[in-house]
């Protein structure tokens, strides 16, 4: 979650201590396009290639974690 939010703040300026892992990306101005960009930043961030991006609508922050987990998991078997 903190790098998450060092990616945020890096990219939209979003302040890492008003984050929490339940602030949803539309609360912080991150529309679908911005979030394409923010997952490519992730995985140059973390050095690794979604397989997967299938988010929820309107995600959460801790969605967006618990799929860079997923793929990790994944990427790692």
């Amino acid at each position: 979650m903190s790098r998450l939010g060092a990616i945020l703040h890096e990219r939209f300026d979003v302040d890492p201590a008003a984050v929490s892992p339940d602030t949803r990306l539309s609360e912080l101005g991150v529309d679908s396009m911005l979030s394409a960009d923010m997952m490519l930043d992730i995985e140059d961030a973390l050095g690794f290639t979604f397989k997967n991006m299938d988010l929820p609508r309107d995600p959460t922050l801790q969605d967006v974690v618990d799929l860079i987990h997923a793929n990790l998991v994944q990427a790692g078997s």
